[in-house]
């Protein structure tokens, strides 16, 4: 038999007896969802202390810390127009750091899926709430749109190499079954966290553009 204590009694109270609790209450609903949160902790250590580290393709993560400095340097300006600069590259670089942690958890689980398997039916437990597919879709769209409007055929490389890599992630779940759903979900919160960073990386350099005008 199986307890529920009571709350604590007042001072010089004597306790409550603890009340029954129907084991079949406890389980088996706890552990299914304590297993998928499981998994996922375990994929995230394998990623942190167990992982090569060996580059991935299509993948930059030095450019984390070269905007990171970029955004140092315009908060260190200390003018209003600048530090709306560092503000607007600090957001590239949070959500680029985000991007790099998926594609890292992407990386370590497709060759360690079979042999650590997964529960269904795990999306709450994976942290998919708001991203779908759609809404990714919907992010990557919009800054291409905003991409060819703003600055057609002169485009920096470096916002059109991250546009790719986040419709690669959609393309890639377009085309070919994922049947582990953590590794379904991070491709999807890649491609989410790549729409992000054109959202980003479009305002930073919009206050960029706005900080070298000449005064008038």
């Amino acid at each position: 038999m199986t307890y529920r204590f009571c709350d604590r009694a007042g001072p010089g109270e004597p306790l409550a007896p603890p009340e029954p609790m129907d084991e079949e209450s406890l389980l088996p609903d706890n552990a299914e969802v304590e297993l998928k949160r499981a998994y996922n902790s375990c994929i995230e250590t394998g990623v942190t202390h167990e992982w090569e580290r060996r580059p991935i393709p299509g993948v930059d993560s030095s450019l984390v810390f070269a905007l990171y400095q970029k955004a140092l340097s315009y908060y260190q300006r200390n003018t209003p127009q600048a530090r709306l600069a560092a503000e607007r590259w600090a957001r590239v670089v949070k959500h680029l750091a985000l991007a790099c942690w998926h594609e890292a958890k992407i990386d370590y689980l497709e060759p360690h899926s079979e042999v650590l398997p997964c529960l269904p039916h795990a999306r709450t437990e994976f942290h998919l709430h708001a991203e779908t597919r759609e809404t990714a879709q919907a992010l990557l769209d919009s800054a291409a749109q905003k991409l060819r409007r703003q600055h057609g055929k002169s485009t920096p490389s470096e916002p059109l190499r991250l546009l790719e890599r986040g419709r690669s992630h959609l393309a890639h779940l377009a085309s070919t079954p994922v049947e582990n759903e953590l590794l379904h979900a991070e491709h999807i919160k890649a491609a989410h966290e790549y729409g992000r960073i054109l959202e980003y990386y479009l305002l930073a350099m919009e206050a960029e553009e706005q900080l070298d005008a000449p005064a008038a």
